[in-house]
C-alpha cells in the first residue's frame, strides 16, 4: 500500500471497528478478566491480547494526525499539532475531574493526610497520568507530552523519518531504564514517574509509528502482514515481549488494509464514537462496581463494566449533538 492510497482513503471504517474492539480489550485489561484462567496458556495470550489495546489506539491517532499534513507545510503542521495538543489537554483535564471523586476516595480510605493526598495527587497528575481508578487517563497525558515533542522536532525542521529515529532512541532508552530499575537502580527516577509506560517512551514512539504510516505507507501485502503478525505474536505469548512493537506495527497495517463495506448513516463515525466513551467511562462503572459489590470474580465485573459502558455509550450517541456530549468526547 502506498503513500497515495492511504491519504485517499477517507474513511477508514475498518480503524473505526476495531477500535471498539481495542476499547472492550481495555475493560478485560482493567477488569483482570485477561488472567483468570486456570490454564497459564490461557493467561498469556490473554495478556498479549489487551496488550494491543493502547498501542492501537497510540497508533491510529499518529496516524489520523499526520495523515492530512503530511505534505503540508511547516506552519500548518505546527497549527495542526498546536490544536491536537491543546485538545487533549482539554479532554485530561475534564476527565481528571470527573475522576476527582474516586481519587478523593482512594486517599481517604488509604488514609492519607490532607497534604499528602494533595502532593500525591499533583504529582500523579503532572507526572503519571492516573489517581485511584483513574487509569485510563495516563493515554491522554502521554499524547500531551508526545504533542509537546512533535511540535518541537517539527519546528526545528525534522522530517518524519528523522522523527521516528528519535522515537526508536526514546523507545529503546525506556526498555534500558526498565532493565536498571530491575536491578535495583534509578529509584529516583521512578520515585516521581512510577513507570516508563509514559509519553516519552511509549506515547510518542507509538504515535510516530502511525505518523510513519501515514507519510511512507507499509507493507502492501496482506498475507504478509497476518502471517508475520501471527508469527510474531505467537512469539510474544510464549516470551519475547521485546517484539510487541513489532507485533503492534503489523496490526496495524493489517486492519488500516481491510475492506468493511459502508452503512447507512453515520454507523461507523458512532463506532468510533462508542469506542471514546468505552474508554473513558469503564472505570466509572468498575469503581462503582467495586464499592457496590467488593470481591465479585473478575468475569462478572467484566461483563457488567463492559454492558454498562456500551450502555453508556448508546445514551452519548443519542444525544452526540448536545454541548455537553461535544464538550466530554469530542
Amino acid at each position: 500500500m502506498n503513500k497515495y492510497h492511504l491519504q485517499r482513503n477517507a474513511k477508514f471504517n475498518n480503524v473505526d471497528f476495531a477500535k471498539v474492539c481495542m476499547a472492550v480489550m481495555v475493560v478485560a485489561l482493567h477488569t483482570g478478566v485477561y488472567c483468570c484462567f486456570v490454564n497459564d496458556l490461557f493467561n498469556q495470550v490473554g495478556k498479549a491480547l489487551v496488550d494491543l489495546a493502547v498501542p492501537f489506539f497510540f497508533i491510529a491517532s499518529g496516524f489520523f494526525l499526520w495523515r492530512k499534513i503530511a505534505d503540508a507545510t511547516l506552519n500548518e503542521k505546527v497549527d495542526r499539532i498546536t490544536k491536537w495538543g491543546k485538545h487533549t489537554l482539554k479532554l485530561y483535564c475534564i476527565w481528571s475531574l470527573v475522576y476527582l471523586p474516586y481519587a478523593i476516595y482512594g486517599f481517604v480510605r488509604d488514609d492519607l493526610s490532607l497534604f499528602s493526598s494533595i502532593a500525591l495527587y499533583v504529582r500523579n497528575f503532572i507526572f503519571v497520568g492516573e489517581n485511584f481508578w483513574s487509569w485510563p487517563l495516563w493515554y491522554l497525558l502521554a499524547m500531551i507530552v508526545a504533542a509537546v515533542i512533535i511540535f518541537l522536532l517539527v519546528k526545528v525542521g525534522l522530517k518524519t523519518y528523522q522523527i521516528f529515529i528519535v522515537a526508536l532512541l526514546l523507545a529503546t532508552s525506556g526498555i534500558v531504564i526498565d532493565a536498571i530499575h530491575a536491578q535495583g537502580g534509578l529509584d529516583g527516577y521512578f520515585s516521581v514517574f512510577k513507570t516508563t509506560r509514559n509519553g516519552f517512551f511509549v506515547g510518542f514512539p507509538y504515535i510516530v509509528m502511525g505518523m510513519f504510516i501515514a507519510e511512507y505507507g507499509v507493507i502492501p501485502s496482506k498475507y504478509w502482514l497476518a502471517t508475520l503478525f501471527a508469527i510474531g505474536f505467537v512469539l510474544k505469548v510464549v516470551g519475547a515481549p521485546y517484539l510487541s512493537w513489532i507485533v503492534n506495527y503489523l496490526l496495524f497495517a493489517l486492519v488500516i488494509q481491510m475492506n468493511i463495506k459502508d452503512r447507512s448513516g453515520d454507523f461507523y463515525g458512532d463506532l468510533r464514537l462508542a469506542s471514546v466513551v468505552i474508554y473513558f467511562t469503564h472505570m466509572l462503572w468498575v469503581g462503582l462496581i467495586t464499592i457496590l459489590y467488593p470481591g465479585l470474580a473478575p468475569y462478572w465485573m467484566f461483563v457488567a463494566a463492559v454492558a454498562l459502558s456500551f450502555a453508556t455509550a448508546y445514551l452519548v450517541i443519542r444525544n452526540k449533538e448536545t454541548a455537553v456530549v461535544k464538550f466530554c468526547f469530542r
